[in-house]
């Protein structure tokens, strides 16, 4: 349950591309999804999906590299190298700038959170403690993280 986006991150500079998908992961023959590489969504992406406007990026431990950035009708995740979507369930809690504290796909569930007071890290940037929890099919954690959730337009 963690959400946080800003795209000043050194990482982003890099030119890395992944392909959107609703849909990721290899169900195992016990239905279960295997573990999945997170990785970070660099400029690259965001300018080929268009992963702009008022959103929180969510980074891992003291990173700033964003594994997850969530806006108010969707949130964005780079797994198994493939950068995905996942649609805002519109019964979730909303956070800061618009963002909701869950999505969904038909192979995961995503839940982020926000903890404390945002402090001012940017002109229009506020940012907070974050955690994010992703969730296969069956409800199992695949992946869990804290650290900052940046929060801005």
């Amino acid at each position: 349950m963690r959400p946080v986006i800003l795209i000043s991150f050194a990482t982003l500079a890099c030119t890395a591309c992944g392909q959107v998908s609703e849909d990721q992961g290899e169900v195992s023959q016990s239905g279960q999804i295997d573990q999945v590489e997170v990785g970070t969504i660099l400029y690259p992406d965001i300018e080929r999906f268009e992963i702009y406007g008022a959103s929180c990026a969510y980074a891992e431990g003291t990173s700033l590299g964003a594994k997850v950035i969530a806006r108010n009708e969707d949130a964005f995740m780079k797994l198994d190298g493939e950068v995905i979507r996942l649609a805002a369930d519109p019964g979730a809690g909303e956070l800061p700038y618009g963002s909701r504290s869950a999505y969904a796909s038909d192979a995961y569930l995503l839940y982020l959170a926000i903890e404390g007071e945002g402090r001012q890290s940017g002109e229009e940037v506020l940012e907070y403690a974050g955690t994010v929890e992703l969730r296969d099919r069956v409800g199992e954690v695949i992946y869990e993280a804290r650290g900052a959730a940046q929060c801005g337009v």
